[in-house]
């Protein structure tokens, strides 16, 4: 199923909007709860729980898919994506990109070695407006960044492209 790029959803402008510079990171957090309901939704199997205590702290937005596994007797949460918030004002900081790395890293580290299945996994670092979109990389242990940084309004296109192809990898059982 194709769904609409998010950049035609009225409740996305409103958000977008919504977000001040003055604001923390549950404007930002709203943003990015409205996206990834809306391409990865509960129709598809998919959960999203904010603040998951994990260890090293607590991550954002933990987004799992139920899925059938090899020799399980019912559906097993897979995890998939570790989505990090970080306010709008902070948006051209350095240091606030490097500490959601940082986080990022320490999150989908603890997911991968969580779960017994080899996977695809992702993370999203969001500051604000901006966006950057990473995956593990099992032969360094660490998430590779593997696309630019977005204006996620601007480069909404780009976006939606990623969310996509994560969105068919997961519904293919990859």
């Amino acid at each position: 199923m194709s769904l609409q790029p998010y950049d035609t959803l009225l409740t996305f402008h409103d958000e977008y909007r919504a977000a001040s510079a003055q604001d923390y990171e549950g404007a930002v957090s709203g943003v990015w709860d409205l996206l990834l309901n809306y391409y990865f939704n509960q129709k598809d199997g998919f959960v999203h729980r904010t603040q998951d205590k994990v260890e090293g702290g607590y991550v954002d937005m933990s987004s799992y898919q139920w899925a059938v596994r090899p020799n399980q007797p019912r559906r097993v949460r897979t995890p998939f994506l570790v989505t990090q918030c970080k306010r709008t004002a902070r948006e051209n900081d350095a240091g606030t990109w490097a500490e959601g790395l940082d986080q990022l890293d320490r999150y989908m580290r603890y997911m991968v070695s969580q779960h017994p299945w080899p996977h695809p996994q992702y993370g999203i670092i969001a500051v604000g407006r901006y966006a950057e979109f990473y995956k593990w990389d099992a032969a360094v242990s660490a998430p590779a960044l593997y696309t630019s940084r977005y204006d996620i309004l601007g480069d909404s296109a780009a976006v939606h492209e990623h969310l996509m192809e994560i969105r068919a990898e997961r519904l293919a059982g990859r």
